[in-house]
């Protein structure tokens, strides 16, 4: 645990996290520089996640950050929480276990994305004319995987977190 000024210059780079806090009652207990202290179980499960196998990474999450203890403290604090997030190197946002239908989705829809822009990319390439190409094979392909991505960003954007 690193206590830092937002205004201080030499700040260290750091990333945010955002995630739905869920039920505050469900708490799990971790370790934070030999004390051990309950936070809500979703905010225990962002930090797995975005822990990094090797190597370091500074975190803020708001379940620790803010003592959410002291009412007059904590109220200061949200009150910052667009200056903690603009500030930081970048904001990650937890929606949910891989083995989620959310997490599933995700990982369809990014994958399904990526192969949509490298075929369009590659039409390009060898036809010099694009999806408008009436040489265009690929076409329902290209309509098949937009149908699962929207699918699955569907499925995804139902996600407590987008509300």
């Amino acid at each position: 645990m690193t206590h830092a000024f937002l205004d201080d210059a030499t700040l260290a780079s750091y990333e945010t996290i955002s995630y739905v806090w869920g039920d505050p009652s469900i708490r799990t207990v971790v370790e934070i520089d030999g004390s051990r202290v309950a936070i809500p179980r979703l905010a225990a499960a962002a930090l797995a996640r975005m822990r990094l196998q090797t190597g370091e990474r500074t975190l803020w999450i708001d379940a620790i950050c803010i003592d959410q203890a002291h009412d007059r403290e904590r109220s200061h604090q949200v009150g910052l929480m667009a200056d903690i997030f603009s500030s930081g190197d970048h904001c990650l946002a937890y929606l949910g276990s891989e083995s989620s239908k959310q997490g599933q989705s995700a990982a369809l829809a990014v994958n399904v994305l990526r192969e949509h822009a490298m075929a369009e990319r590659n039409v390009l390439e060898l036809t010099g004319e694009g999806l408008d190409s009436k040489d265009f094979q690929l076409a329902p392909l290209i309509v098949e995987c937009a149908k699962d991505a929207i699918d699955a960003l569907r499925d995804i954007l139902m996600d407590p977190w987008f509300r």
